[in-house]
């Protein structure tokens, strides 16, 4: 059986809660990616109202993280389709941002492609930069930035 699974908050909770990909009791591990034949991963790195005032840092952090779990457990990271379709290890991982807390200006959309972000939502619940989310009283939709 082949799995994609597009979205779990596996990165951050491993950063948050200090544990590996080998084996964790978070939603997703490499143990159980192997029981199938292929298992395609998309991760998103999703910055929690408490650590607004620092997203860009702690994108970072998470981002460094999962580069070093992926690589230790045989991850073929994919940073765009022809990625996926030439990787030679039937697990892939895609890394995604959940909440664009930590873009300020458009240098962090290139500093975010360049790291290997496939896909960015906008927003979770709560207003940013690029848009107002739905906890918000007032829906303002799209900024200018956005």
């Amino acid at each position: 059986m082949r799995i994609f699974d597009a979205h779990c908050d596996t990165a951050s909770e491993m950063y948050e809660k200090n544990q590996s990909f080998a084996k964790n009791s978070l939603h997703i591990d490499f143990e159980r990616m192997k029981k199938y034949d292929a298992y395609t991963q998309v991760f998103a790195v999703f910055t929690s109202p408490e650590k607004r005032g620092n997203a860009r840092e702690y994108e970072e952090k998470v981002i460094d993280l999962f580069y070093e779990q992926m690589g230790k457990n045989s991850i073929c990271v994919c940073k765009n389709y022809s990625d996926f379709k030439e990787a030679k290890s039937p697990y892939r991982a895609f890394l995604s941002i959940e909440g664009a807390e930590g873009i300020e200006k458009e240098d962090d959309l290139l500093r975010l492609k360049q790291r290997g972000v496939f896909m960015i939502a906008p927003v979770w619940n709560f207003r940013n930069k690029i848009a107002c989310g739905v906890m918000e009283e007032e829906d303002t939709g799209l900024s200018e930035f956005g």
